[in-house]
């Protein structure tokens, strides 16, 4: 079946043809006028209506974009909706715009009409991120499997599928949609760092610290993994391995949990030097780390320091406010076990250490 673009280019018409053409370039203002003038000669052609749009959306005109979307929609049902190719791209057209402007629901609601018309698995893996957005995991992963069931089986699919499962507290069905993927994607570093965090969190070290000894080879940004590295491999209690990790972390980022897990370890030995290590955490900028990953961090920094009735109080207010920690980093609680309140403070986090 014909895209829009080779439509256009093979409809004989000269205007239409250049525009698709000047599209296809990147040259999105000269094609929207090309478009223009040859709506003035056809009229409402919905594949005209629909390149439009799409030019439009190009250069982020998005009501524009949206109003000739829907008019491109109108103008295909009056012809009965038989070109179900054009009116699932209008309907995709739609949603995309509908999503830069934020409307998640509409824009899920198009993309579903979109693949109505059309089973496109890759309006469907768009579909999966709107829902995603929108915190409907369940839908998310089914979008993602119909689009695997349709023959997209990509990379993108993959990775969203396996995150979202993980999310969901599914680790073990995250590790094998990773490894499908990896099956035709042996270097990409996503899905073997959810690989590490699957099996992390599954309690599998041993397999976490494989996962993640092949994401260090295929990453050219080796600080978030080196950290991961540190923690997997303290459950290992191979704690020397874990310092190396842990200082090379700390210098190979910006990482407050970096600094943390090397203070934890480099200062194991020296009680004092680690609370002005865990201090400094305290009063540094947390930003950029999720609630869980700040909360740690600050009620680790404040155990360490001896304020341990403050927290408790922070892990029992993040708890209260988002639940258990998604990821429980075990082998810090173990390692700060001398500390007076460790093992109330873990428990307030809902881990067991």
């Amino acid at each position: 079946m014909k895209n829009w673009v080779t439509s256009l280019m093979t409809d004989g018409n000269a205007l239409t043809s250049e525009g698709a053409d000047l599209y296809n370039q990147g040259q999105y203002d000269e094609a929207l006028e090309r478009f223009e003038q040859a709506a003035t000669v056809v009229g409402e052609e919905p594949v005209l209506l629909l390149a439009q749009g799409h030019a439009l959306l190009a250069l982020d005109q998005l009501a524009r974009a949206l109003a000739h979307y829907d008019q491109a929609i109108r103008a295909g049902e009056r012809t009965g909706g038989r070109d179900g190719v054009h009116q699932g791209e209008a309907h995709a057209g739609r949603a995309k715009a509908l999503n830069r402007l934020g409307l998640l629901d509409q824009a899920s609601e198009s993309y579903r009409d979109a693949i109505a018309h059309r089973p496109d698995p890759s309006w469907m893996l768009l579909l999966a991120h709107v829902q995603f957005q929108l915190d409907r995991s369940e839908e998310a992963a089914a979008s993602l499997e119909q689009a695997i069931a349709s023959g997209g089986d990509s990379r993108d699919v993959r990775r969203l599928h396996a995150e979202i499962l993980l999310q969901s507290g599914r680790p073990i069905e995250a590790d094998e949609s990773a490894r499908i993927g990896l099956a035709t994607n042996t270097t990409d570093h996503v899905l073997w760092t959810i690989r590490a965090t699957a099996n992390y969190v599954a309690h599998q070290p041993a397999a976490a610290l494989h996962a993640i000894g092949e994401a260090l080879v295929t990453t050219t940004q080796p600080g978030p993994a080196l950290l991961r590295q540190a923690l997997i491999l303290i459950e290992l209690d191979r704690l020397a391995d874990a310092a190396r990790s842990a200082h090379e972390a700390e210098m190979a980022c910006q990482d407050n949990r970096a600094d943390l897990v090397s203070g934890c370890l480099v200062h194991a030995d020296d009680p004092e030097a680690a609370k002005r290590r865990f201090a400094a955490v305290l009063a540094s900028d947390l930003d950029g780390l999720t609630a869980a990953e700040q909360a740690e961090c600050t009620g680790l920094a404040l155990l360490g320091t001896g304020r341990c009735d403050d927290a408790i109080a922070s892990a029992q207010q993040h708890r209260l406010t988002h639940g258990p920690l998604p990821v429980p980093s075990r082998g810090l609680h173990r390692l700060l076990a001398t500390c007076d309140g460790a093992e109330a403070f873990s428990g307030a986090f809902g881990v067991t250490v």
